[in-house]
C-alpha cells in the first residue's frame, strides 16, 4: 500500500512538471507573437513614412531622422539605405540576431 502511494505521488508529481512545461511554453511562445507582432507595427509605421518620403521627394531619406522619426524602443526599428531605391529595416534583438524588413522583397524575417 506505501509503494502503491509513492507510484501516485511519483506520477501526479511527474505530471505537474510536464503541465507547467506546457504552460511555460505557451507563455513563451506568446511573448515572441506578442513583440514580433508590436515590431512589425513599429517598423510598418517607419515603412510608411519612408514610402510618403519617396512619394514626395522622389527619393530615399539618408537616414531616419529626415522622417522627422524618433523609436520609442532601444532596440529599433532602425533604418538603412542600402541603394538609392532600396532600404532596410531591423530590430537588434541581441549581439548577433536580427528581425528585419527588405523593401527589395517586402518581407520580414530573422538574420540571426
Amino acid at each position: 500500500m506505501l509503494i502503491m502511494n509513492n507510484r501516485r505521488k511519483i506520477g501526479l508529481g511527474a505530471f505537474c512538471i510536464v503541465a507547467l512545461a506546457f504552460i511555460a511554453i505557451g507563455v513563451y511562445r506568446g511573448v515572441l507573437i506578442r513583440e514580433e507582432l508590436r515590431m512589425r507595427s513599429e517598423g510598418g509605421r517607419l515603412v510608411q513614412l519612408i514610402d510618403e518620403f519617396y512619394e514626395k521627394e522622389n527619393r530615399l531619406p539618408e537616414h531616419s531622422e529626415m522622417l522627422q522619426y524618433e523609436s520609442e524602443y532601444g532596440i529599433g526599428p532602425f533604418y538603412e539605405k542600402t541603394t538609392d531605391s532600396t532600404y532596410s529595416i531591423s530590430f537588434c534583438l541581441g549581439f548577433d540576431d536580427y528581425y528585419m524588413f527588405d523593401s527589395r522583397k517586402n518581407e520580414w524575417y530573422y538574420f540571426p
